[in-house]
């Protein structure tokens, strides 16, 4: 929306967490942060690109709407921390959605406060893209999946163990599809 006014400022975005504060302030699933965070690894051809990306881009900013219960968001943050790890370029903020609404009413999805929401935005603050939630194979995977437990005659306690079950074990394949998802958006900028 074009003549919409933004709330996000270079001094509204300062305001935001470090991953190492928002970490420290995390009251449920640091665990989960921390063992993804521990797994996730990026492929050379990742690094490389993020590195030349890095080399190319003065500075990226990054805003990140987060809450630590979601499980998009302790999946899917640890694996930006790495990009940033190999772009050496990124100034990442975390602000929790639940105490930010006005940020997080800039980035809804089809009116939904999907989290995370991840927006690229380049040194004079202009948006380069954004991710959002997690990636778009993922969720086909839980639509289909759930559609397919609907009618397996499972208990819905069984239906969920079994979703939760197959989405762990897809787990590594969702996470190179957000990676790639994420370069999509940055490739806007590398090439210029």
């Amino acid at each position: 929306m074009a003549d919409q006014v933004r709330v996000l400022t270079p001094a509204r975005f300062a305001q935001g967490f470090s991953y190492a504060e928002y970490l420290n302030q995390v009251e449920t699933n640091r665990d989960q942060f921390e063992s993804n965070y521990a797994t996730m690894a990026l492929t050379e051809e990742d690094k490389q690109f993020f590195a030349a990306l890095g080399r190319k881009v003065a500075n990226l900013n990054v805003l990140v709407i987060a809450e630590d219960w979601c499980p998009d968001v302790y999946t899917n943050l640890p694996i930006l921390m790495r990009i940033a790890e190999s772009a050496g370029n990124m100034q990442i903020r975390i602000f929790p959605r639940d105490k930010n609404l006005d940020l997080m009413n800039d980035y809804l999805t089809n009116g939904n406060m999907s989290i995370p929401a991840i927006v690229f935005f380049d040194d004079r603050w202009q948006e380069i893209g954004r991710f959002i939630e997690r990636p778009v194979a993922a969720t086909k995977f839980l639509v289909d999946t759930r559609n397919e437990l609907a009618n397996s005659g499972l208990s819905q306690e069984e239906q969920m163990k079994e979703l939760r079950r197959r989405f762990r074990d897809a787990r590594d394949s969702f996470r190179q599809e957000t990676v790639r998802e994420i370069r999509q958006v940055l490739e806007k900028v590398a090439g210029r």
